[in-house]
């Protein structure tokens, strides 16, 4: 007959014991990896660039058609710079 369990069948885990592993900080990057993450911040970057170019487009196409819809007599009436 097998010897009994330290630790009652109950408290006992289904899976393998494992390693505690204690981390004293930010991990540094292996050097595959600094090349890797410095990539993807300038990609990251691009992306940004990108989405604010297509925002403005976007906003000046619409002022644009707004104007256009409106009619540039209704929007700048006669004698409009003399209001600044």
């Amino acid at each position: 007959m097998p010897a009994p369990p330290s630790t009652p069948v109950s408290h006992q885990s289904p899976l393998p014991p494992h390693e505690t592993v204690i981390s004293t900080g930010a991990a540094k990057p292996r050097s595959g990896e600094t090349h890797f993450l410095a990539q993807a911040e300038h990609s990251a970057g691009i992306e940004r660039r990108r989405q604010l170019r297509g925002l403005m487009l976007l906003a000046f196409a619409v002022m644009a058609f707004a104007l256009w819809r409106a009619g540039l007599d209704r929007v700048f009436t006669p004698g409009w710079w003399r209001l600044w």
